[in-house]
């Protein structure tokens, strides 16, 4: 939506950037067109090309919903505790209230595509 002569300034500015991303989508798109082409993994429900579809669907899901970034690294951590289990923890020591607390169950994720449907 810029002008052209910026556009060109930026990216002559980030030429060795620009060279691997544009690397790394022809190593995508190169990977997508074998599985196309190769008659068993264009149907495997964990080939390259359901895997492709699956990571967009997911990743759209979260765009549509606000969801923040979901990568493995970031799902390490650990969640903040209610004031409840706080106080406990004060009192109790944060393993008991940990256990008394219950926890809480975990959700299904609605931006994971369930595979069971491939």
């Amino acid at each position: 939506s810029g002008d052209p002569e910026s556009a060109q300034s930026a990216a002559a500015t980030n030429a060795d950037m620009l060279a691997h991303w544009i690397d790394q989508l022809i190593e995508r798109f190169q990977a997508i067109r074998d599985g196309l082409l190769d008659d068993e993994a264009r149907f495997a429900p964990d080939g390259v090309l359901a895997n492709s579809f699956v990571q967009a669907w997911e990743q759209r899901a979260r765009l549509e919903a606000g969801v923040a970034d979901r990568r493995p690294e970031n799902s390490d951590y650990s969640p903040i505790p209610s004031s409840s289990e706080s106080m406990m923890g004060l009192f109790f020591g944060s393993k008991i209230a940990k256990v008394m607390g219950g926890g809480k169950e975990k959700k299904k994720d609605p931006t994971e595509y369930d595979r069971r449907r491939l």
